[in-house]
């Protein structure tokens, strides 16, 4: 499936997840994204794609911060714990140059990679995440401070349910660019064909009526949910316990030092008042 934002004159796009993702998202999918930053906005901190779910907990986000020259993933973990990982390659320093350039996220299972104008800058191994929940709303373009448009240039946001997407992607489309054919797929009922990668990413986006669905995320039983949750209990028990203990223990060993103080001092007291009346 392929989901595209087409960025024009308005600088943010809010709408429900499930008008956003008809037909659902993978657990493994490609964001694909092209925009230029201004003077004004080069060093500001802000979401380039933001979803949440219906209680207005963020499941996913992609954030570039102008400031550090890094591009930041957060996703939900399956204890629904915040997950982040921060991308500070100084090869990502030229997507501030105020140009246009193109970036890529490859979201697999366990990993998350970064690329740049079609070149892997990084690629971070990742804990387990949670599935999606497309019951909220979708942010594109807004500043993490305070939620307001930010003031890019933006040509596109692509959303592909396959995470190899990112990593075939040879920028095919940049001006002066001499691609060699590849063999791709387009996820539905056709068979796979030969061509651009180019072609395919600037198709339009599916409707629903097609026979496109993203698989749906493995998710585990209550079964497994209640071993973990005990797991994790026990684990977090043993930790408290240990802080716990560290604290009577010092706690005590104060008590006891000043208990002992308290005895020298009186056993010293009774000495020289031995010594008096001897």
């Amino acid at each position: 499936m392929l989901v595209k934002l087409v960025y024009t004159q308005t600088p943010v796009k809010l709408s429900s997840d499930r008008s956003v993702f008809p037909n659902g998202l993978s657990h493994e999918y490609s964001i694909i994204t092209t925009f230029r930053l201004r003077k004004t906005t080069k060093r500001d901190r802000w979401f380039v794609l933001q979803i949440f779910d219906k209680s207005g907990d963020t499941q996913v986000s992609l954030i570039v911060d102008g400031a550090k020259k890094s591009v930041e993933f957060l996703a939900q973990g399956f204890l629904k714990n915040s997950l982040l990982y921060v991308f500070k390659n100084r090869d990502l320093h030229s997507l501030f140059d105020r140009q246009f350039h193109k970036l890529g996220v490859s979201v697999e299972s366990n990993a998350v990679s970064i690329y740049l104008d079609c070149e892997l800058i990084e690629r971070q191994v990742t804990a387990e995440r949670s599935g999606l929940n497309l019951s909220g709303r979708t942010f594109i373009i807004t500043r993490v401070e305070d939620g307001r448009p930010v003031d890019v240039e933006l040509q596109e946001i692509l959303i592909f349910c396959d995470a190899r997407i990112a990593d075939l992607d040879r920028c095919c489309d940049s001006p002066g660019a001499t691609c060699e054919p590849v063999v791709t797929h387009i996820p539905t009922s056709v068979p796979p064909v030969t061509g651009y990668l180019h072609r395919m990413l600037s198709m339009p986006a599916q409707l629903p009526t097609d026979q496109c669905h993203c698989p749906t995320p493995k998710v585990r039983n209550w079964k497994e949910g209640r071993k973990e949750g005990r797991k994790e209990g026990r684990k977090e028990g043993r930790k408290e316990g240990r802080k716990e203990g560290r604290k009577e223990g010092r706690k005590e060993g104060r008590k006891g030092r000043k208990e002992g103080k308290k005895e020298r001092k009186k056993e010293r007291k009774k000495e020289r008042k031995k010594e008096r009346n001897g």
